[in-house]
Parts: structure tokens; sequence; C-alpha cells
């Protein structure tokens, strides 16, 4: 009976989580950090998002890659680009689909780490002018947990709803910018 509770209560936890599933739209309402809210900055407007792919083995996980450990932020604008930056950095099965007469995709790639427990996870999109503004923890283990020993590259792809997107912006859950890319 105690074995039942614990487990009831587990799940419980566990449907309470607000983590954004694959193929979901997430409406981004809050901004962390330095960032001011939409409500006081009128230059920055809140952009509804899907999360298309999310997980920890992208391609900088391969050996011949490993030396990429810096976060980077990819843009694309059409399904060309799209699938090229899929089989470049994600390299795994068929992009989900994209509407690109709708959306532009992001690509919040972390760089190869030497274990498990690291991961991106996108909290929010904000429009400040042409600028899509990505706020996405970085999420590593904590001194003392346990973790995979392999190479990972954990990764998010988010499409965003503003097509031709030129330039993004990450920004980590302090609001200090990870990395940005224009085109």
């Amino acid at each position: 009976m105690i074995a039942r509770c614990v487990i009831l209560t587990l799940c419980l936890g566990l449907a309470s989580c607000t983590t954004a599933e694959p193929g979901t739209e997430t409406a981004a309402t809050t901004t962390t950090g330095a960032t001011a809210p939409a409500e006081e900055n009128p230059a920055m407007t809140t952009t509804p998002y899907r999360l298309l792919e999310k997980g920890g083995y992208g391609m900088a996980a391969q050996a011949a890659d490993v030396g990429v450990t810096a976060p980077s932020i990819e843009i694309a604008t059409s399904q060309a680009e799209y699938n090229a930056l899929w089989r470049t950095h994600i390299g795994q099965g068929e992009p989900p689909p994209a509407d690109f007469s709708k959306e532009s995709v992001v690509f919040l790639l972390m760089g190869a780490r030497s274990t498990g427990g690291y991961g991106v996870d996108p909290q929010a999109v904000k429009l400040e002018g042409g600028t899509a503004v990505v706020n996405a923890a970085m999420i590593r283990p904590g001194k003392g947990d346990m973790t995979t020993q392999a190479f990972t590259a954990p990764f998010a792809v988010i499409a965003i709803e503003k097509p031709q997107v030129q330039a993004a912006e990450w920004r980590d859950a302090a609001g200090h910018v990870v990395v940005e890319h224009r085109q």
C-alpha cells in the first residue's frame, strides 16, 4: 500500500510539470532575468512557438565533433535550410513538419558534453524588433548527480510563428545572451 502511495505521488508530481511536449504549441507569457515583460517594453511582443524536437544526442556528440562545445543557434526560413540544418546538427530521422509560410525554425544547440545530464529547455519566445529572443534554460547536472557516461549534444528545435526571421538570440534563465545569430 505504501509503495502505491509513493508511485501515485510521483505520477501526480510528474503530471504537474509544465514542460512542452514536441509538436505542441506554447504561448510564451513570461520572461526571466533582466528582460522586461512585453507590458513594460512595447518593442517586445510575445510570440507563439512549437517545440518540434528536443534531445541529448545531436551530431556534435559524434566522436569527430566532440570538440564543438560552445552553444550555438541556427535559423531556417525554408524547407531546404531546415533539412540541411537537421542533417548537420541532429542527423537522425526526418525533421518534424514546419510551415515556412507562417513559421521560422530555430535550432538551439548546446554543443558536445562529456556526460549526460545536460539539456536545453525553451521557455519563452519574444520578438524584439526584428530579432527572435528565445529564453531557454541550459540544464546541467548537479555536483554528485549520476549521469550517463557517454558524449551527448543537447538540442531543442522550435518553430516560431514568424516567417523569415533573420536574427535570433538565445538568452539563459537569467536573461543573459548565450549566443546570437544574424543572417
